[in-house]
């Protein structure tokens, strides 16, 4: 057998919970590093951009309007006392194009990625052709480096966050992981939608 207890915050649960996300108010409007003050008070913070969709559904509108900086809140979602701070907006694409050059990560790799870049850098070797015969991705490889259209996802990881909301189509662009070297480039960026997205750090 057992009990069930409902454990409901009463009126001043709640004030000392307004109170707490209050006094962070300040601390985030001044912060320097917004995304270092945010995970040292336990927030959160995508390093991506949110369309309206994505955003809490109560502040969407005002995350999307007020001006870069502005500190938002204590404002209630749900049954949480939270605040948010606008760091940048900016016109998101529906979907890129993008080619790499990949290789497995390995000092002598890592050197060869740095000497293919240097050669694209100085406009004397062509991304396709360095890409056909160097790049360990056979796939991409045989078409030069392409990997076609990529779309969009609220779920981001670094090459998304790179293709859709940092490089410039043309430039190239070096990435490493523990498993993988790659040389990217965007060659391409459809903009059916039109849609502006939100780049906030949110403390709850």
């Amino acid at each position: 057998s057992y009990v069930s207890l409902n454990v409901v915050p009463n009126s001043a649960d709640s004030t000392t919970a307004y109170d707490a996300m209050a006094k962070l108010v300040e601390g985030l409007r001044t912060s320097t590093n917004d995304s270092l003050f945010v995970l040292s008070n336990n927030g959160s913070f995508n390093p991506g951009y949110s369309l309206k969709t994505e955003l809490p559904r109560s502040m969407a509108d005002t995350l999307l309007k007020l001006p870069l900086g502005t500190v938002i809140g204590p404002y209630l979602d749900g049954s949480m006392w939270n605040i948010a701070k606008i760091i940048d907006r900016r016109l998101i694409p529906d979907s890129v194009r993008v080619s790499h050059i990949a290789m497995q990560n390995t000092p002598d790799n890592e050197r060869r990625l740095d000497s293919l870049l240097n050669l694209l850098n100085a406009g004397s070797a062509r991304f396709d052709s360095l890409a056909a015969r160097f790049s360990q991705d056979t796939k991409s490889a045989s078409k030069g480096g392409d990997l076609g259209w990529v779309g969009r996802t609220p779920e981001g990881n670094e090459l998304a966050n790179l293709i859709f909301y940092k490089a410039e189509q043309g430039k190239y662009y070096r990435l490493k992981n523990a498993q993988v070297l790659q040389l990217v480039q965007v060659t391409g960026k459809k903009f059916d939608k039109n849609e502006t997205g939100v780049k906030a750090v949110f403390l709850n």
